[in-house]
């Protein structure tokens, strides 16, 4: 009102001569642009609400395993949901089994029309449907789907897919497809070992399903090489699930396919896909050993192990005749003999041919570390290092010193013991060992137990460091002392020499010495000035073996420390260097190997384990945690290398203990060339242009690591693919190929490690091996419980009712602005009064 009357005022005062009307309409015009501005910078907003559109996508199985039946049960569903189907609802429809096909897209005129079967019905891909129908459904929009199956997935991985559809806020609801579950019966997995050996007895084992509520009987055919071998009448099929095992006997070096059919009294007959068993002689096993018979112990213990030995003094010049042999063994095999051209077929043969080597060697003039730093290192799963070729006085000693660093040794006293202690270290030899531990109320370790060099310069300059500090109780530095010999393997003589000049607690540290000496550990005691306890100094000396000193002149402390530690080491050469390596890891090769049965060795050869190797067997001796038995991947094969000898004098005891042919049994199986490290349960499907291989791996739990196969097919050509996780041990691959015939699969877990988990022959067929009966009809059970996992991970629904299948949807609250629009109309109106102005005739 109040900008009306401003501009009113203003008009009647225009010079400008108008009309009474022109007056009238400028000043309207005038008004209505300045509320327009006015407003436009108020920004007026209007909450607007906008119901999204509703896109809904229906996944409908049509595998083999969906009975016609269930044809009328999807329409009347989809029906019924197209009837209550609000204006803005898009439906469309999707046909899967083995792969996916887009049968109606999104639309808002849809009307249902029972879809064709797609190409390939053999297999369910629930996985591969919901992926197709993300990709179908638009960003925008409220986005859900469908799922009409029996859950009976065969191939792909539904989990996996629900979870992208969750992150995409796609729900997913099922409905589960009722079917006639006693028609499927059939054999779910037949399986047998991918190798043995000509006249090995083996089994043949087979899970027969029926998916009834009674029993059934069936005739069981197994056939070999296409020619029926066995059969058996009238096995009881129980609802479920039903084990049956067949044993067997090949007698034919070669690739044997069988077959095991059921038929059913109704006439109905059901197989799997063959299973192949390598029928092949004993295993060859080169020995090379640099002298003829070198090995000859070690040989015939191979022999009655069940290996076809042979035994050569030098490696063959050709890698065919390397091929022939399933593993090569090299026992003390000198460098002279390792020429740079064999070392590299030794490569070709263990890298891409699998071969296994077994490399031995220690306490022998060809000893290992004389390969420090070859060509041939780089096969072993250890670095290699010289340290054995020293030739030392006297045996190792080990001397730890335990010293007093209370506030009373302020000053000469802790000057002296840190001289004593630095001409103790200057006293020792390289490959002697130190330990310094100083303690108050508590243990301070100064120099941690570690072996001597040439150089000593940091264990002096730690030693020199050392400071005074608090009370006295030497107790804790005994406990830290029985702690280390516990957990360390040492064969030496081990010494302790105990300073202190007073101990404010005499609590257990006469019961700490002597579990200290049950440990073969000698302790003298010094103590300094005369308010040390003599009495508990001399008492503990005597348990621990050593000697007692009181040192009144505080500049004796150094001579005296050397001069104890002098009568020590002479008895150092009485001390058997014998020690007895340990079980690091659980390993194939040491099953069944007790820890407390393993003999004692005298020597090995030091090495450092490379990266993704492991150690089977190890010690600690000397203070140094390094491998006896190592081994490692390398490229297809398996190379393991004993660093103490089989005929050396570091291991006679092995020679004689009642385990060494077990051991070295498991060590030469685990290196074999073309092995299976697990048991592995395989189906093929061709599909299209490719082969799909799907694998079970007994025993392997998790599907974090992945699987890697590699196809050598019949016309030499080489094919790989990456296998998709399914379930826990359970993958599949797609091969892009579709040559039939015998090939060569390897499986390779894929990581650190990368060992093999299965390598040999596998047939191809040309077509379905299941022509008889589908796996999808006879062999797999519905799974609701895979349908219910979908619903839950995406905020689906399980069983859904069609009436839920459309619920309202949420409406989103707009904000809509007019500022344009009132900016415009203030425009519009402007001109609109310069225009009156202007054009409109004087009042005069």
């Amino acid at each position: 009102i109040l900008l009306a009357a401003l501009l009113g005022g203003i008009a009647y005062r225009s010079r400008q001569k108008l009309s009474h009307p022109g007056k009238r309409l400028s000043l309207a015009l005038k008004t209505l642009t300045a509320a327009c501005l006015l407003l436009a910078l108020a920004n007026p907003v209007v909450e607007v609400l906008d119901f999204p559109e509703q896109h809904l996508l229906f996944l409908i199985d049509r595998s083999d395993s969906i009975t016609p039946s269930s044809d009328a049960q999807i329409e009347t569903f989809i029906q019924r949901v197209n009837a209550v189907r609000p204006s803005r609802a898009r439906l469309g429809t999707v046909v899967f089994a083995r792969n996916t096909e887009t049968t109606q897209t999104p639309s808002a005129d849809f009307s249902f029309v029972t879809p064709p079967r797609p190409a390939y019905t053999d297999a369910t891909d629930i996985g591969g449907a919901i992926d197709y129908g993300l990709a179908l459904l638009p960003m925008d929009g409220q986005a859900s789907m469908v799922l009409f199956s029996d859950g009976n997935e065969t191939v792909g991985n539904g989990r996996a897919a629900a979870d992208r559809a969750r992150q995409q806020g796609v729900a997913v609801h099922t409905v589960p497809i009722t079917r006639k579950t006693e028609h499927i019966r059939g054999i779910t997995k037949l399986s047998a070992p991918s190798r043995v050996r000509v006249g090995e007895r083996f089994r043949l084992r087979a899970l027969l399903a029926n998916g009834g509520d009674t029993p059934v009987h069936a005739r069981l055919i197994l056939r070999k090489n296409g020619q029926v071998i066995d059969e058996e009448s009238n096995v009881l099929v129980q609802p479920g699930t039903t084990p049956v095992s067949m044993e067997y006997r090949l007698d034919e070096i070669g690739l044997h396919g069988f077959e095991l059919e059921t038929a059913y009294e109704d006439g109905k007959i059901s197989a799997v896909s063959p299973v192949f068993v390598d029928a092949a002689d004993a295993p060859r096993l080169l020995i090379v050993a640099p002298v003829a018979d070198a090995g000859g112990f070690f040989a015939r213990v191979m022999a009655g192990r069940g290996f076809k030995i042979d035994e050569r003094t030098t490696l063959p010049d050709q890698l065919e005749a390397l091929l022939g042999y399933d593993g090569v063994v090299l026992n003390d095999v000198p460098c002279e003999i390792l020429t740079d051209d064999r070392v590299e077929r030794l490569k070709t043969y263990v890298q891409d041919f699998g071969g296994g080597l077994i490399t031995i060697g220690g306490g022998a003039e060809s000893s290992l570390d004389t390969f420090a730093g070859t060509s041939f290192e780089t096969l072993l799963p250890v670095t290699l290092e010289k340290r054995h070729s020293i030739v030392k006085k006297r045996r190792d000693f080990l001397l730890l010193l335990l010293i007093d660093r209370s506030g009373s040794m302020m000053g000469e006293k802790m000057d002296m013991a840190r001289a004593a202690a630095v001409n103790a270290v200057e006293g020792l030899e390289p490959g002697d060992a130190i330990g310094v531990i100083a303690f108050d109320d508590q243990a301070y370790p100064v120099v941690e137990l570690t072996t001597l060099g040439n150089d000593k310069t940091d264990v002096i300059d730690s030693i020199r460091r050392l400071v005074p500090g608090g009370g006295t109780d030497p107790r804790t530095a005994l406990v830290e002392a029985f702690r280390i010999f516990s957990t360390k393997q040492i064969g030496i003589r081990k010494h302790i020499i105990l300073m202190t000049d007073g101990i404010t607690s005499e609590r257990q540290l006469l019961d700490i010495t002597a579990r200290l000496a049950e440990k073969k550990v000698t302790l003298s005691t010094i103590a300094i000035g005369t308010d040390a306890n003599a009495a508990i100094l001399d008492q503990m000396r005597k348990i621990g073996g050593g000697a007692f000193h009181v040192v009144i002149r505080f500049e004796e402390l150094p001579r005296i420390v050397v001069k104890d530690m002098d009568e020590r080491v002479k008895d150092a050469d009485d001390i058997d260097e014998r020690f007895v390596p340990e079980l690091f890891d659980p390993a194939p090769m040491t099953a069944g190997i007790d820890s407390h049965d393993i003999p004692s060795l005298k020597g090995y050869v030091a090495s450092t384990l490379k990266t993704a190797a492991i150690k089977p067997l190890m010690t600690n001796f000397r203070n140094r945690e390094e491998p006896i038995l190592a081994a490692w991947q390398y490229g297809l094969g398996c190379s393991m290398v004993m660093l103490a000898g089989v005929n050396s004098v570091w291991s006679d005891e092995w020679l004689r203990w009642r385990n060494f042919g077990r051991l070295w049994e498991q060590i030469a199986r685990w290196t074999l060339r073309t092995r299976s490290t697990q048991d592995c349960f395989f189906s093929i499907h061709p599909t299209g242009g490719r082969i799909g291989v799907r694998v079970e791996i007994e025993g392997k739990t998790g599907t974090a690591t992945g699987v890697r196969g590699t196809l050598r097919l019949s016309d030499g050509q080489h094919v790989s693919s990456v296998f998709t996780p399914l379930a826990e041990g359970a993958y599949e691959a797609i091969f892009p190929t579709r040559t039939p015939g015998m090939a060569h699969l390897t499986l390779i877990e894929e990581g650190v490690t990368g060992r093999v988990l299965w390598s040999g022959p596998h047939y191809l067929p040309s077509k379905t091996a299941t022509a008889k009966g589908s796996s999808e009809t006879d062999d797999l059970p519905a799974d609701h419980g895979l349908l219910r996992e979908v619903a839950a991970e995406t905020g689906g629904r399980f069983d859904l009712r069609p009436e839920d299948a459309l619920s309202t949807p949420e409406a989103e609250t707009k904000h809509q602005t007019y500022r344009g629009v009132l900016l415009a109309a203030a425009l519009l109106f402007f001109l609109a009064d310069a225009a009156v102005r202007r054009l409109a005739p004087s009042g005069g």
